[in-house]
């Protein structure tokens, strides 16, 4: 029995040896994909962003699996996350076409409308934050009552030339600008709500999020919309969580797993 045993341990020892990481590797990550998208996986580097935009592509037309479209997400926030400037506006779409969830998608589409710098980008962010954070959250709040029907409360805010100045900032950002915002207010001071497309309420929610700026979203809890429902917060400064908590410091596929560098240098080291 204790020959028997002793037999048994050996052969276990040996096919630690054989397989070593690489077997760890697999059984902790899960299930990997085909060999051949494995591979192409493998090639990814860091250094040239795009080419997971495009593999992320493939794979999500190519997609018959949950794990399929999975991974192609991974690789879609990836490359968002590896290049932001040139594809993050890209990836929240991609991501947002994914997405199950009709509220995570609004906010992936959100994050794209920011990452785009509609109306002029760090220059238009600049001139916001130039503005009193009331005369922000006045704008804000305006913006809310006159959605909701509640015109004598739109035009009081309105009234406040800090609130004004943010208005005169976005005006141009806005369908009908400024006239139409301070016409539609006088029009609907009987309690009526203005009906509003989805594009153009999209649009203000969007804008919302410009003026209250990323440092300042813990206000955002305090704004209702349409039906009471909160103001979408989308913080550009995590994209990592927006984007499904993908770990940007691991960008590289090995063995059904993304690691980081030093895993890969200690692969090549064990390899030789």
């Amino acid at each position: 029995m204790i020959i028997r045993h002793h037999a048994i341990f050996c052969l276990l020892g040996m096919l630690f040896l054989l397989f070593g990481r690489e077997g760890a590797f697999v059984h902790a990550q899960g299930r990997s994909l085909a060999p051949d998208w494995e591979a192409r996986m493998a090639e990814l580097d860091p250094s040239r962003p795009v080419g997971y935009f495009e593999l992320a592509e493939e794979l999500a037309d190519a997609a018959r699996t949950q794990e399929d479209l999975r991974v192609a997400g991974h690789l879609f926030a990836l490359a968002g996350l590896l290049d932001r400037t040139n594809l993050g506006r890209s990836a929240a779409l991609a991501l947002a076409d994914l997405a199950e969830d009709e509220f995570m998608r609004r906010r992936l589409q959100l994050a794209a409308f920011l990452l785009s710098g509609a109306g002029g980008g760090e220059k238009r962010i600049e001139s916001i934050l130039e503005h009193s954070r009331e005369g922000r959250l006045g704008f804000c709040l305006m913006l809310g009552a006159y959605r909701m029907g509640e015109g004598s409360r739109a035009r009081n805010y309105l009234s406040r030339a800090d609130a004004r100045a943010v208005l005169e900032t976005m005006s141009s950002l806005m369908e009908g600008g400024r006239e139409r915002i301070e016409r539609e207010i006088e029009l609907y001071l009987d309690g009526r709500r203005p009906r509003l497309s989805g594009r153009r309420l999209e649009e203000q929610l969007a804008i919302e999020m410009l003026v209250l700026a990323p440092s300042e979203m813990s206000w955002s809890s305090s704004l209702l919309v349409e039906d009471s429902r909160p103001l979408m917060v989308v913080d550009l400064r995590r994209m990592d969580r927006l984007f499904g908590n993908v770990d940007v410091s691991k960008p590289y596929r090995r063995f059904g797993r993304w690691v980081d560098l030093q895993t890969v240098k200690d692969l090549e080291a064990d390899s030789q």
